[in-house]
């Protein structure tokens, strides 16, 4: 094993060149001989070297860095929604830079480490979006795409699922299934996923003539959180027959809660409906009736824009949005 990295000096001193004789070598489109090449190439083949991408990034227009802002890794579908985004940005020659909300979730501090770093674009897939937070991305020049949720100041173009229809689909099956007293399980207060999906639940209950009991907002959406609103739901509103969870995680803690600490029985007793449709919810320990999330779609849809925002250099003002579906499994008396 070498003591130290191999450089380019090193390359050059082999291969009896310059300095920038190797750096044009291993630079797409700069000019150098052939004889010049093979002489590097050979050394540079010899010695193990590989060019540095983030050193030659500083002198090109484009770094290939694209910063990926998520959080609530706790919630399985962020996991997967991470992959996603970075196998396909892989596959666009894209380097993924990922950065996280500090333990307050303030994403202005998110954005501050962005701006520090030469990225092409960033792809903002965590938290509630600020004004601050658009205007650092804007007086940045950091060409963003919004993934989850939508910019309410319409400065930001973004991708998202129609979270208010997860809530509606839901709301509609849990009726179709035959339960009437049913309570809802939410994440943070602010987060605009659940404050859609919970919109769509609560209207649809509505306007087909069924009040909700109950519901409990969380700081996360995690399963410890899951498990602890359904007991509290459960003592006060013992006869709830329905439950809506705003995330799969959510619904997998609520149900091992009502069957081990209350030894109900799911569905006879209580019926869930979770919504993502993470590979967990087809587990034989679940098994939970939920609303997909497209994930192919919606990261289809996040590199389209991705791709044309690099192309002109600038942000753009539109919306997207994702139609989701119902995966009817044994939680529900479908």
């Amino acid at each position: 094993m070498q003591d130290r990295r191999v450089t380019s000096e090193d390359v050059a001193r082999l291969a009896g060149v310059s300095r920038s004789a190797v750096s044009r070598t291993f630079t797409p489109g700069a000019s150098v001989s052939d004889t010049t090449r093979d002489l590097v190439v050979q050394a540079a083949r010899k010695l193990g070297y590989r060019p540095n991408a983030l050193a030659r990034s500083l002198t090109g227009q484009q770094s290939g860095l694209v910063a990926v802002v998520m959080a609530e890794f706790t919630n399985p579908y962020q996991s997967q929604v991470f992959y996603a985004l970075t196998q396909a940005l892989q596959k666009l020659d894209k380097v993924p830079m990922l950065v996280t909300p500090d333990e307050t979730g303030d994403i202005n501090s998110s954005m501050q480490l962005v701006g520090a770093y030469q990225v092409d674009s960033a792809i903002i897939a965590a938290g509630s979006l600020s004004l601050q937070a658009t205007q650092i991305c804007l007086t940045m020049g950091i060409p963003s795409v919004l993934m989850g949720r939508d910019d309410p100041y319409g400065k930001i173009c973004s991708v998202q699922t129609d979270n208010e229809m997860i809530g509606q689909l839901a709301a509609d099956h849990l009726l179709a299934c035959g339960a009437t007293r049913l309570g809802y399980i939410g994440g943070p207060p602010d987060g605009q996923a659940s404050q859609e999906r919970e919109k769509g639940f609560f209207e649809q209950l509505r306007r087909r003539g069924s009040d909700p009991l109950g519901y409990c907002d969380n700081p996360d959406y995690s399963y410890q959180s899951g498990f602890q609103s359904a007991l509290a739901l459960l003592k006060r509103y013992p006869n709830l027959d329905g439950l809506f969870c705003a995330c799969d995680a959510l619904a997998f803690g609520a149900m091992d809660a009502l069957r081990q600490q209350r030894g109900i029985h799911i569905p006879e007793d209580i019926q869930v409906v979770g919504a993502d449709n993470v590979p967990m919810a087809d587990w034989p320990g679940y098994q939970l009736t939920t609303i997909s999330q497209p994930i192919e779609l919606l990261t289809q849809a996040v590199m389209e824009n991705l791709q044309t925002i690099l192309s002109q250099g600038q942000s753009l003002a539109r919306s997207r949005r994702i139609m989701p579906w119902l995966v009817a499994r044994a939680t529900t008396r479908s």
